[in-house]
């Protein structure tokens, strides 16, 4: 549609039947202004006022702009305004005009033009165009010209670094032509010609305060350095307190450091700036029950469910958040609703988490079936790990010696890559060494080694193979550690295989102290094994593992390496245990029996079968 044809529209306030509005926020799309003159030479210049007006908006209190392709492309983005434009040349002067529309009801807000003489450019007139419209935040009269169409030119330029280069020797002020011109060197893997241009630009006078900020947070994030990096948002933020990416952002950080309560703050202000942000909605749900707050993360779920009603990840997202909060039968429902809405979603994960909801109900012969349809969503996909998946599920569900014997058939069988073999031998001999055989482990550690495999197998069969070394003290497996793992390995790598050698020897103290760090270290997910097995070696040296046991960790469908796989069924042990000592003796019970079914038809390690049985007899 023409800028003159919605013009006309818009001004009769044609309304439609779209929601009233509630954002407290607007959200403006700003589409390239419409040419009107026909002359080819001035096409630049409706890129350049689209620039300038978003650059004028940003800074608004309540008003965030966001550059668009086109009119069309505004409700991908969520838009709740939208500022159409259109330009053309009257003799020596410039005329621009504007109308800024409210998109839920399809009515003009306001409208407005303005003209200057075209020899200064689109600057003055925009800048007297977001005045009349009541939208400048700050000044953009003064960006010359030359620069601009440098700036638009670049998109299409053969070498976008030289282009964007002369735009900032003409103006050393403007600020979006740096970021992109840092971008343009990232674009070609140059990382120091990046963090010089930046560098460069910051030196500057010329830039004003928002500008600055943006460019002091891409250098922060280059240098990766996450206190500057929290605190160069948190400036921009300030700056321009309308934009919901920069309160997204401060979300993810906040939870990647674990500081729940700090993320769910931003996540709530970042919502306030865009209600209807579907990543938002998930990952304000997950936030949420991070912090413990189920009622929170199931009701700001239900929003994401009702906004993509056809969606499969919305029940998804929901059966997770039931899920750990132990609601097993309402994760279940979920699950299964995910996977009606697409079968085979996430390669059949909601099918498997729905197995794990039955068993954690105590009902194996419906978890089976679940976990058939889960194998055979697997079959289809041309899974060639469907043998091992079977088998790590007899393992887990108490079927110890099938699953042996299906798992070693299966690595021994004609025709079996390395990485294959690597996979299920290393599986095999933790395996082992969780029932208590360690020369078995061993034996089964060295054929890994030998299996060969490409680098990520390779270094999975060494760790394996270390960790299955003959027992030692604490100190001694420290003094191992230094020896194996020198400098060309990084300090995960040294401190993870330790832990696990630690916790796997019974030395729960020592483990603990490693568990702590390494959980401080990795980003938190809601499937991640650490804060189990921390909870596991707390409460086996006399320690108390506060909430690390409060919510139940999801199954994930990926083949992971082995040692995360002694999450299950250890977890409903360990909970009993949890319960237990907080008296809540028949919430226990009830867990010490659910354990026992699926406890294993072996000896173990750690006799937790043993003592679950001592348990119930009390």
């Amino acid at each position: 549609m023409s800028f003159r044809v919605l013009f006309l529209l818009a001004a009769v306030g044609l309304a439609g039947c779209r929601r009233p509005p509630q954002a407290d926020f607007q959200r403006i799309a700003v589409p390239r202004f419409e040419n009107l003159s026909g002359e080819a030479a001035l096409e630049w210049m409706g890129s350049a006022l689209a620039e300038l007006a978003a650059a004028g908006v940003a800074g608004a209190p309540r008003a965030h702009p966001m550059a668009v392709e086109d009119s069309a492309a505004a409700t991908a983005v969520r838009a709740t305004h939208i500022l159409h434009g259109a330009f053309q040349r009257r003799g020596h002067r410039l005329l621009v005009e504007a109308v800024l529309e409210d998109l839920r009801t399809l009515k003009v807000v306001r409208r407005a033009a303005a003209n200057g003489l075209l020899s200064d450019g689109p600057g003055p007139v925009a800048d007297h165009l977001l005045a009349a419209l009541q939208l400048r935040a700050r000044p953009v009269a003064h960006r010359r010209s030359a620069a601009l169409r440098l700036y638009v030119e670049a998109s299409n330029a053969s070498d976008r670094v030289a282009t964007l280069g002369q735009a900032t020797t003409l103006d050393a002020g403007f600020g979006a032509a740096w970021v992109a011109l840092a971008q343009a060197h990232l674009a070609r893997r140059d990382l120091s010609g990046a963090r010089q241009t930046l560098e460069e630009a910051l030196r500057s006078d010329a830039l004003d305060a928002v500008d600055r900020a943006r460019l002091q947070l891409m250098r922060a994030a280059l240098a990766g350095q996450p206190g500057e990096y929290v605190q160069a948002l948190k400036n921009l933020a300030r700056l321009t307190p309308a934009d919901p990416e920069l309160f997204q952002a401060l979300a993810l950080r906040y939870r990647a450091d674990h500081d729940f309560p700090a993320s769910v703050r931003a996540f709530q202000e970042a919502l306030r700036r865009d209600p209807d942000n579907p990543f938002l909605l998930n990952e304000a749900g997950y936030a949420f029950a991070f912090l413990g707050d189920a009622t929170a993360a199931v009701s700001v779920l239900e929003r994401y469910r009702q906004l993509q009603p056809g969606e499969p990840n919305p029940p998804d997202s929901l059966g997770d958040i039931h899920f750990q909060f132990g609601r097993f039968a309402e994760a279940e429902t979920f699950y299964l609703e995910a996977d009606a809405r697409r079968p085979g979603f996430t390669g059949g994960g909601s099918l498997l988490k729905a197995a794990y909801c039955r068993l954690m109900r105590g009902d194996l012969n419906g978890a089976e079936d679940l976990f058939r349809k889960f194998l055979e969503v697997r079959s289809r996909a041309g899974d060639g790990w469907v043998e091992l998946r079977r088998a790590e599920w007899e393992y887990l569900t108490g079927r110890r010696r099938p699953a042996f014997q299906r798992l070693a058939s299966w690595a021994s069988a004609g025709g079996r890559q390395p990485d294959e073999r690597v996979l299920a031998l290393t599986r095999l001999a933790i395996w082992s060494l969780d029932c208590g055989d360690r020369p078995q482990a061993w034996r089964l550690a060295m054929l890994a080694a030998a299996a060969g495999g490409g680098p990520q197998s390779r270094l999975a069969a060494d760790l394996c193979l270390w960790v299955t070394s003959p027992e030692a003290s604490a100190e001694q497996w420290l003094q191992r550690s230094q020896r194996a793992f020198d400098e060309r390995f990084p300090p995960v790598i040294r401190s993870t295989a330790l832990a696990y050698a630690l916790l796997l020897s019974k030395h729960f103290r020592e483990a603990a102290s490693l568990l702590r760090e390494l959980g401080r270290q990795t980003p938190p997910s809601p499937g991640e094994p650490l804060p189990v097995l921390l909870a596991w070696a707390l409460l086996e040296s006399g320690q108390d593992p506060g909430d690390l046991l409060a919510r139940w960790p999801l199954p994930r469908p990926e083949i992971e390496q082995p040692l995360p796989a002694l999450v299950y069924p250890r977890v409903i042990f360990l909970r009993a245990q949890w319960l237990e000592k907080q008296g809540r003796r028949e919430d226990a019970r009830a867990l010490y029996a659910l354990f026992l079914q699926y406890a294993g038809d072996q000896s173990s390690a750690f006799a937790e079968r043993q003592r679950a049985e001592a348990s119930l007899r009390r």
